[in-house]
């Protein structure tokens, strides 16, 4: 998840960062089992915010929210790996309900 985290720091957080993020965690949740959890719960909300638009124009304002809070559930994907079995257990649960923007800000009205 560590290079995932950096490789983070340097895109700007539009629709294609998604995409390739999401892809990326699937091939993490593969190539490291120990993190397939985090790792498929983590593409699965990229790809949940992705889906919101439908194609559509990301407004900018959104897309920088949603990538900051994407960002820092990888920052704590990665600080909880030396956590107990609970704590990893509850911030899997977490990522498991977590969606990165509002719908109703999401979806143009």
């Amino acid at each position: 998840m560590k290079d995932i985290l950096a490789w983070m720091g340097k895109q700007s957080g539009g629709a294609h960062t998604y995409l390739e993020f999401q892809k990326r965690m699937h091939m993490a949740s593969v190539e490291h089992r120990e993190n397939a959890a985090a790792a498929r719960l983590l593409a699965d909300l990229a790809g949940r915010f992705v889906d919101t638009y439908d194609g559509g124009p990301l407004p900018a304002g959104i897309a920088r929210d949603a990538y900051g809070r994407l960002k820092n559930y990888v920052e704590r994907a990665v600080a909880i790996e030396s956590l107990s079995v609970e704590a990893k257990l509850d911030f899997l649960n977490e990522l498991g309900s977590a969606e990165l923007a509002v719908l109703e800000q999401a979806v143009p009205s």
